[in-house]
């Protein structure tokens, strides 16, 4: 009996990949949800060799009661302090969509070499079996490959889209073109074939070639989803593919009954293997990560690769005129022309950017952790951004548990191992802050940097990431004298680290009037360690945001402006 048949191998790979499409998204947020359930149990536990007091000298200056930082309310302006200022502020802008470009790019050339090989298979099985072209099925050919590109290349747009829109109105305006684009394609294609096609044939082409996928892409634009989504699609794709091809090999055997009994010993068997091929793989796609081989954005649209794979596979399965093994052997061979040509792109850009990767500075995100969904939409438009000039450090908790999970976490929490993770003394700070990942990945983007702490080892971790050279944004939205953490991230603050590095972000619902209370009681209990001691005439820095979107470009602005005194300050450090 053959195996790789078209009709033993096409029908377990389609349907694999509909289940993998339509399970995908389900899955992973109930896994993220027992992640976020899991990590918020064990934040609330306690270490009992742990003393609750923080790790710096106790030793204070005497009040300065006569000294209070005034505040100092960012204004906008369009004016940059300094070329500098301006090439951070325009790098954060624009990179996002350079790295978009060069995904786009790579998948539009390799998505159209894969289409141009399936042609000319097209065009010359067909001139072989018919012995003469003539110019009506030439012009077929050419309308049928024109119309096939739509929904094969098109998709580029969406690459553009995950990597680099940070808001949804861009993305509502690129999913309503392609939605547009999917209902003219097909009376457009029934036409210009001249009705070759009947209406079912149609849908069917519709609905593998643009609702599927439209669906798995939508699923990654939820925050999570996008460093998870990928590996849970994979796994069920792997999970299902080989038991879907003994049980398509097994009904198209000749000796249905007879094989009935081989076939449910070995079917076990075959499910057995598919987890243990699918859990190696994911734990190969692991050790790329941490070798920085692969990046989040890579995985996501190394998926995204596989499922147009697979759509390209239907094609060359339902038209005549083709050699299937042809077609198996130039889907990899495009993909590693994709990957070698983003690679020599990305390597390029880094070369080019060497020297600001050197001196790429850090930010510290805090937060009041009840904010939930608006510190998730803060911190996800801010990293987008920041993270294309330097890593970003963050303790987890319960607003962003499953919007910073890594590959790396999630498969730790897959095989038990993310209580490892957490910080329990300070031996693992420290060999922790020596694993921080500070140069860009492949592509360019830095990594966010988590810290999973217990409850009384977060002041442990928060005095030792302020004690490095690091700018602070915290979010004091909803701020109020409910909030403990907060006020102790204030006061350690003002101990540890200049004012001019720490930005606090405030709104209508910040407790303005308990926030100088806390600030006063801060400056007034400074220790003489303080970088902030011999400041005259001090001032804290606030911006006021409500979420606009000139707001944010402002924001990236101030960022822009305290990164460069920051660097500004450590070139001037003697040494």
């Amino acid at each position: 009996m053959e195996i790789f048949t078209r009709q033993n191998l096409f029908p377990p790979l389609v349907f694999s990949a509909i289940i993998a499409t339509l399970l995908a998204g389900p899955v992973t947020f109930v896994i993220l949800r027992i992640y976020r359930w899991y990590v918020i149990r064990l934040m609330g536990q306690r270490i009992q060799h742990v003393e609750d007091t923080p790790l710096v000298d106790s030793a204070s200056a005497p009040p300065h009661s006569e000294i209070t930082p005034e505040y100092a309310f960012t204004s906008e302006s369009k004016n940059f302090s300094s070329s500098s200022t301006r090439d951070l502020y325009r790098r954060m802008r624009n990179l996002s969509w350079l790295t978009g470009g060069i995904y786009a790019a790579g998948w539009f050339g390799a998505v159209l070499l894969m289409l141009t090989v399936f042609i000319v298979m097209y065009y010359f099985s067909f001139k072989a079996v018919h012995q003469i072209v003539r110019p009506v099925d030439l012009r077929y050919i050419l309308v049928f490959w024109m119309f096939l590109s739509v929904p094969l290349i098109f998709p580029s747009i969406w690459v553009i889209a995950l990597v680099s829109s940070r808001n949804w109105f861009t993305k509502a305006l690129i999913w309503g073109v392609y939605f547009s684009i999917s209902i003219v394609w097909m009376p457009a294609l029934e036409i210009a074939s001249e009705h070759a096609f009947s209406f079912s044939e149609l849908f069917l082409f519709w609905l593998l070639f643009f609702l599927f996928p439209m669906l798995l892409v939508m699923g990654l634009q939820y925050r999570g989803m996008q460093g998870v989504g990928p590996l849970v699609y994979l796994l069920i794709f792997i999970n299902a593919l080989l038991p879907l091809l003994l049980f398509f090999m097994w009904i198209s055997s000749a000796q249905l009954v007879e094989t009935s009994a081989l076939f449910c010993i070995t079917f076990p068997v075959i499910i057995f293997c598919s987890l243990f091929i699918g859990g190696g793989i994911l734990l190969f796609l692991k050790f790329l990560y941490q070798r920085k081989l692969i990046s989040e954005t890579s995985l996501m649209i190394d998926s995204l690769w596989l499922i147009f794979g697979i759509l390209f596979i239907f094609l060359v399965y339902s038209t005549p005129y083709t050699s299937f093994p042809v077609a198996l052997i130039s889907i990899p061979i495009c993909f590693i022309l994709y990957k070698a040509f983003t690679s020599i792109c990305f390597r390029l850009m880094a070369y080019l950017n060497r020297k600001r990767v050197k001196d790429a500075p850090e930010l510290l995100f805090l937060r009041v952790f009840s904010l939930g969904k608006r510190s998730e939409n803060l911190y996800g438009a801010i990293s987008k951004a920041w993270r294309y000039i330097g890593s970003i450090r963050l303790i987890t908790g319960p607003d962003l548990v499953t919007s910073t999970v890594g590959p790396h976490n999630f498969l730790d929490f897959l095989t038990g191992r993310l209580r490892r993770n957490f910080i329990d003394c300070a031996d693992t700070l420290e060999r922790r802050l020596a694993q921080i990942d500070c140069a860009p990945d492949l592509d360019g983007v830095f990594r966010a940097n988590e810290f999973f702490c217990y409850d009384n080892t977060w002041r442990m971790v928060l005095t030792r990431l302020a004690s490095d050279n690091v700018l602070v944004l915290l979010d004091l939205r909803q701020f109020s004298p409910k909030n403990k953490g907060c006020i102790y991230e204030i006061t350690e603050l003002i101990n540890l680290i200049p004012l001019h590095k720490i930005l606090f972000v405030v709104d209508p619902t910040t407790d303005r009037a308990f926030l100088q209370q806390t600030v006063q009681g801060a400056w007034s209990s400074m220790h003489v360690t303080s970088p902030n001691q011999q400041i005259k005439s001090p001032q804290l820095h606030l911006f006021y945001y409500l979420g606009k979107r000139s707001e944010y470009n402002h924001l990236l602005q101030t960022l822009a402006q305290m990164a460069e005194i920051s660097l500004s300050s450590l070139e001037q450090r003697p040494i």
